[in-house]
């Protein structure tokens, strides 16, 4: 690997912070860090991009569309993201306290889907559960008999 993608790699998982957001950054951004770590070409750069995914460094996604902008430099957030909803002893507690499941089928409550979310900051919460419907991994309905949301998780 290039020294200078091997400084985009560093870069990326020392200096960047993410407090109360998601670990995301444009595809814009990233293309200017790697500008600072001496890979002047767009063409290179998309090219390290990709290798960088390859190797579990960062997540990029060119489908969906509406992905096809941004970078994931924390790879681990995105998966526990996108687990969080399927956490299978946060859903048996659901079940078995506040019964939000109906036989088990992958419906939830709205509400219920934001308290497996409730590790993440609000404002994570919210792309979080963006970035679940981009992936089809869930749906949300609105409850036609009250104000509730239901949520249909794969």
């Amino acid at each position: 690997m290039p020294s200078t993608w091997n400084a985009l790699r560093r870069y990326l998982r020392k200096e960047l912070i993410f407090e109360n957001t998601a670990p995301v950054i444009t595809k814009n951004k990233l293309f200017n860090i790697a500008h600072t770590c001496g890979i002047t070409e767009r063409s290179e750069a998309i090219k390290c991009l990709r290798k960088l995914h390859r190797c579990g460094t960062l997540c990029y996604f060119q489908h969906p569309e509406k992905l096809a902008d941004k970078v994931f430099v924390d790879p681990n957030w995105l998966i526990c993201l996108l687990t969080a909803p399927l956490d299978f002893e946060q859903v048996i507690m659901s079940i078995r306290i506040e019964l939000t499941f109906t036989k088990g089928d992958g419906w939830m409550n709205y509400k219920d889907l934001a308290s497996q979310l409730s590790s993440y900051s609000i404002n994570q919460q919210n792309f979080g559960i963006e970035i679940l419907e981009q992936f089809n991994s869930l749906f949300i309905f609105e409850n036609q008999k009250s104000t509730d949301k239901n949520v249909l998780v794969f």
